[in-house]
């Protein structure tokens, strides 16, 4: 939901992660349809899924997107919340722009990845409500009834 060209502090990925503006049979068809057009009726649909697997294999992999320094990170699902209780640690203290207008997303979370954007009045929010409580619950030590 968000990228470095955004200037978001934050970007992981879960491995499952598809990271294109629009899914990738949606772009072949747009991009390639010229060639898929072409192609006679009882190929088109090879034609189109080799297209489809070769968009994804090259645009749709966090992996790549983390080589090519889109993503910090690409992060197992389970690690989730701890990196965004990390990452607004991190970010607690940051202080944004003068002119810098406030964003109205700051924490983005889908099942396919995780954005955090933060900037100064946002995280002051963060601060009053909800990292607090996340912060002390994570580092203090489980206690056992038995």
């Amino acid at each position: 939901m968000s990228c470095k060209h955004l200037r978001s502090d934050y970007n992981i990925a879960w491995p499952t992660a598809e990271l294109a503006v629009m899914g990738a049979e949606g772009a072949v068809n747009i991009i390639h349809r010229r060639e898929i057009n072409a192609a006679e009726d009882a190929d088109k649909e090879d034609v189109r899924a080799h297209l489809v697997d070769e968009y994804k294999a090259k645009f749709g992999d966090p992996y790549v997107a983390a080589r090519n320094g889109w993503l910090d990170d690409v992060i197992e699902p389970s690690e989730s919340r701890m990196r965004l209780i990390r990452a607004l640690n991190i970010l607690r203290s940051k202080r944004s722009g003068v002119h810098q207008k406030a964003r109205q997303h700051t924490a983005v979370i889908t099942y396919s990845g995780l954005s955090v954007k933060v900037n100064h009045s946002v995280i002051s929010l963060h601060q009053a409500l909800v990292l607090p409580r996340l912060v002390q619950a994570h580092s203090q030590p489980r206690r056992h009834c038995c």
